[in-house]
């Protein structure tokens, strides 16, 4: 730890004089940030406030303590001119700072200067004079970006000024960037969450979970870039000021349900049975008709052979101020068990021996199933199988969309065509997946 006060006019006391030049910069304030050492046990990440995912970095805590908290030190330059003098806080012994970092503001409060010494000494015994002069920087949210070129500085506070701010020190190259975090013990990531802090290391955090980890449905949040939650798969995820473990959040990047699903009890905790057991309150589906010859063994009806295009999806994916168009459009259309999350995907739906396929996408999403092998020997007439058909779009996001199959006894007359309906209304918050900007 270091005791720091303003330099006297007189003489020196033993310790560190350090003394700051606004340069060229324009600078008329600065706030010092003194490293002192390594935050142990942290992942070399953080994700400052304003940026979504955690970044590369040294992680070094500023001077002070996590039970006293870290002052914020800052002060006006006189003449472009500022001292300040630093000792050790045991008299007795020489201290080390692994970093100083100086941040010049403008009268505007814009970040303009930076000034960067490392394993400087401060003795206990002697003086040791240093003087830095404010280079030009760029205040800029910390990102991967190589430009712009240079130092770049990101300061993001606490809502309490007297307390210190994170800060995260950039130096931006075509080589790369070299990245330095600042951030007080007690606070590491400035959310002033101390309470219901559930990731130290994420500013504000409200991550996303991997679907491979998806154990629920939410209708808590909203898709994003859109204005209104909607039922999206969910797992257990870290949200500040929520606490851990406990909360169920989004899938990332976004899997949409037909709301039915989050309003029935019990759907999340045995999604077969809630989809299969939806007389009075379904669920919105697709449900197909798919007639098969019984007197030849199960096999398909011919005109089921031949038909193709039975389901349109594009209504889903419309553009709601000019219906004409869409937002979106898929990509590949995959099959699952009924469970949260994708398990046992495969490009077919397998019903006793019978294998279901789409053809291929026609824009922007329109396929028909095919009956791509087997007979229907062995299912029971007018039967259902149902799965869940996985929508992949453009714009990375999922659709959850039921799909029932039953197949049908039937003499094959002409008139005995496979034939699906979509009763997911354009209208079901299922569609906030493909208006994502």
């Amino acid at each position: 730890m270091m005791m720091l006060a303003a330099a006297s006019c007189g003489g020196a006391d033993p310790g560190l004089r350090l003394e700051i030049l606004a340069g060229t910069t324009g600078a008329t304030k600065i706030e010092l940030y003194l490293g002192t050492r390594p935050c142990q046990g942290c992942d070399g990440k953080l994700a400052p406030a304003g940026v979504k995912e955690k970044l590369a970095g040294q992680v070094w805590y500023l001077d002070g303590t996590a039970a006293a908290g870290t002052p914020n030190t800052t002060a006006a330059l006189d003449g472009g001119r500022y001292v300040y003098d630093l000792r050790p806080e045991d008299p007795t012994r020489d201290g080390i700072l692994a970093h100083v970092l100086v941040v010049g503001y403008d009268a505007q409060g814009k970040v303009v200067g930076i000034a960067k010494l490392s394993d400087v000494p401060v003795y206990h015994a002697a003086t040791e004079w240093y003087r830095v002069t404010l280079g030009a920087a760029t205040g800029a949210p910390s990102s991967d970006e190589l430009s712009p070129k240079g130092d770049r500085v990101y300061v993001w506070r606490r809502a309490n000024p007297d307390l210190a701010a994170c800060v995260g020190y950039e130096h931006a190259t075509d080589a790369g960037i070299e990245r330095l975090w600042f951030v007080p013990e007690d606070d590491t990531d400035c959310d002033q969450l101390p309470g219901a802090e559930c990731d130290a290391y994420a500013h504000m955090a409200s991550g996303t979970v991997e679907v491979k980890d998806a154990n629920c449905v939410t209708a808590q949040f909203a898709v994003p870039g859109t204005p209104r939650p909607s039922c999206l798969l969910g797992g257990p995820v870290c949200i500040d000021g929520a606490g851990a473990g406990d909360t169920c959040g989004p899938v990332g990047p976004s899997y949409c349900l037909p709301d039915a699903i989050c309003a029935r009890v019990g759907c999340a905790q045995n999604l077969g049975l809630c989809l299969r057991d939806g007389q009075m309150t379904p669920v919105p589906r697709i449900k197909c008709d798919i007639p098969f010859n019984q007197a030849a063994a199960g096999a398909p009806c011919q005109q089921t052979l031949q038909r193709h295009a039975e389901i349109n999806l594009g209504p889903l994916l419309a553009n709601a101020a000019n219906p004409g168009t869409t937002l979106t459009t898929c990509k590949s259309v995959l099959f699952a068990d009924l469970v949260l999350g994708e398990v046992n995907v495969t490009n077919k739906i397998s019903a006793g021996q019978v294998e279901l396929k789409p053809d291929p996408l026609v824009a922007p999403c329109a396929f028909g199933l095919l009956w791509a092998g087997g007979n229907a020997s062995s299912i029971i007439a007018n039967t259902s199988t149902i799965r869940m058909m996985i929508l992949e779009l453009a714009n990375e996001n999922r659709m959850l969309i039921p799909i029932e199959v039953q197949f049908r006894p039937t003499q094959c007359e002409m008139t005995d065509v496979m034939s699906c309906e979509v009763l997911v209304p354009p209208m079901d918050g299922i569609t906030s997946c493909a208006r994502q900007p």
